[in-house]
């Protein structure tokens, strides 16, 4: 009998977001990154709703537009992406008092 494991390093990068709540319940994620069909625009969502406990619908995530807070590339993989975005977009329910 044997037991396998494995490592695999990751790394961060600085990231900002911008969080936008709406009169309606609406939550918005803004970041600069995109999305390259990794899920890191669905996992935003997920840690942002389940962050504020809110439906997933009510979340939306807007990427991919040099106009929205700097974020890293997306040229690697996502874990590298997902842990410099999320800190931004976890946080958010520190900003609700």
């Amino acid at each position: 009998m044997g037991c396998a494991t494995a490592i695999y390093p990751t790394s961060s990068a600085p990231c900002a977001a911008r969080v936008r709540l709406t009169a309606d319940g609406q939550v918005r994620i803004q970041c600069g990154s995109h999305e390259i069909g990794t899920g890191v625009r669905t996992v935003a969502g997920q840690m942002a709703a389940g962050r504020l406990g809110l439906d997933i619908g009510k979340v939306s995530v807007e990427m991919g537009d040099s106009a929205l807070p700097p974020a890293p590339v997306s040229g690697r993989l996502l874990p590298w992406l997902v842990r410099s975005t999320m800190p931004p977009a976890s946080g958010i329910d520190q900003l609700i008092t």
